[in-house]
């Protein structure tokens, strides 16, 4: 008889709940007045539901997209709401021009979201690519995506130690980070820390001056072949693959792209350096 009146319970409590549901509505759509369709973001432009989205709620910075509204999980959607945006990167950099002192500002807002979640969370991204860069409505650059990042194992107060899951091949390329952003040792050598984050940036900043080109094109079919020319083409990286880029930031490109982590520049150091270009400008 007891588990009869539970099974009712349960039952009664399941058709309240979607009855709720049905004539609360969606509180995203109710509380939210949402206009066409401005952008798409995240690996292959397919923001992954939950993982990425809590991340981003959960971290609260001023070069970090903002959440307004937690992902909401409704019968016959997902939803959640941010602030408002302009665009996303790579279409905009396709779609418009951008001007020098628009690149410099836009790069120094993405290094300082990166030396909070590299200082003050102790997180690794894990794929920083123009995907995963948003224009608000303000223009300022802003840093999503967070399907991939890593938080480290280690106490606060120790050096930080990020967990790396070695490349599997055999899952859909949207379960996995953009290869054509990532730094060679996240394959190789089954590694990650911050400056794994850095050489992303790296390649974004060459993406920004070569017209969405990337440096180098990654054969998904044979990743770990792909990643050992890259690491060879690397270690040779010359003048001549870098015409494109100004000559006053080349230098910092060259040092982000080094197959060697602790040569890279670190977000604190990139915004010294932007900072400092700001000025001369």
């Amino acid at each position: 008889m007891e588990s009869r009146l539970n099974k009712l319970k349960s039952t009664v409590t399941e058709v309240t709940a979607d009855v709720t549901s049905a004539v609360m509505g969606n509180p995203v759509t109710r509380e939210f007045d949402g206009g066409r369709h401005i952008a798409s973001g995240g690996n292959g432009l397919a923001w992954k539901i939950f993982n990425g989205v809590q991340h981003l709620t959960r971290l609260q910075h001023p070069r970090l997209l903002t959440v307004q509204h937690p992902l909401e999980e409704f019968r016959d959607c997902l939803a959640f709401c941010t602030e408002p945006v302009f665009c996303q990167f790579s279409q905009y950099i396709k779609d418009y021009k951008l001007y020098d002192v628009e690149t410099k500002c836009g790069l120094l807002q993405v290094s300082k979201g990166l030396v909070f979640l590299h200082s003050s969370v102790k997180m690794v991204h894990g794929n920083i690519t123009p995907e995963n860069t948003i224009l608000n409505k303000s223009g300022a650059w802003k840093i999503m995506g967070f399907d991939f990042c890593v938080s480290s194992t280690n106490p606060s107060e120790q050096e930080p130690k990020f967990p790396c899951k070695g490349w599997d091949s055999d899952l859909p390329s949207l379960c996995l980070p953009n290869p054509e952003y990532l730094a060679p040792e996240y394959t190789l050598y089954v590694s990650c820390e911050t400056a794994s984050d850095m050489y992303s940036l790296g390649t974004v900043m060459y993406a920004i001056f070569n017209k969405r080109k990337r440096i180098f094109e990654v054969n998904k079919q044979d990743i770990y072949k792909s990643f050992s020319r890259q690491l060879d083409q690397l270690n040779y990286l010359g003048s001549s693959s870098l015409t494109n880029i100004p000559e006053e930031v080349r230098e910092h490109v060259r040092l982000l792209l080094n197959v060697t982590p602790t040569v890279r520049p670190d977000a604190d150091q990139m915004i010294r350096f932007l900072s400092l270009m700001m000025l001369v400008q």
